[in-house]
């Protein structure tokens, strides 16, 4: 279990190896977030969002919480968490507006703890969505998005391409996000993202977390 803390103002790194949940005080209210330590040393930073929180997304969806682990493995602080209205974290859901908000102020938060160190995103269906619209206003991040809606539960036109480097991770039998309607929709970026399709899985990655793995550590390498 992570430790935890009730000050909303007191967000800093845990010990090596290390997670700790803090209350961070949000445009909304109080957001909820997990703050994941490498062991070895550190030498980046990543934000990471979980999927559709009115679908039963959380920050420790199975997915979420492999792309934090294995942002750790390789040397990254990774912070997790709760969308509006999740958990601990205070509000309702904004179908993505108000939760852009929320990603850009905790990804200044995170990067002012070490902020030589490179900021990069990782996010899993609505939350690549949202950490797309985020990274337009954090300036030249790079961004993993695992199949993101860019076109389905989402109310709001699809972001602009993020200035930095995008890798798409999407498998081919994605019940939930059509994964040819992703291929589709990416085609009409300039340059268009890195696409990477896992054949035969589903949205969750259902035994197949590895791939979501191996992904992180070749996209933070």
């Amino acid at each position: 279990m992570p430790n935890t803390t009730d000050s909303p103002a007191d967000l800093r790194f845990p010990e090596p190896g290390q997670t700790r949940e803090y209350p961070v005080a949000g445009p909304a209210g109080r957001l909820q977030v997990a703050l994941s330590m490498p062991r070895e040393a550190l030498r980046g930073l990543l934000l990471v969002a979980h999927p559709h929180p009115l679908f039963g997304g959380t920050m420790d969806n199975k997915v979420t919480h492999t792309l934090a682990r294995a942002a750790a493995a390789v040397g990254y602080a990774a912070l997790r968490f709760n969308f509006r209205g999740v958990g601990d974290s205070e509000g309702v859901h904004d179908e993505g507006r108000g939760e852009t908000d929320d990603a850009v102020l905790l990804a200044r938060r995170l990067s002012a703890l070490a902020p030589t160190l490179p900021l990069a995103f990782a996010g899993f269906s609505f939350g690549g969505f949202v950490l797309l619209r985020a990274a337009v206003e954090v300036g030249e991040v790079d961004v993993l998005t695992v199949a993101p809606p860019l076109r389905k539960y989402v109310s709001l036109p699809p972001p602009p391409r993020p200035r930095g480097r995008w890798w798409v991770l999407h498998g081919t039998a994605d019940e939930v996000v059509d994964y040819e309607e992703t291929r589709d929709a990416l085609a009409a970026y300039a340059p268009p993202p890195r696409l990477i399709p896992v054949s035969g899985v589903g949205h969750f990655f259902h035994g197949e977390l590895s791939v979501v793995q191996r992904t992180v550590g070749d996209f933070l390498a």
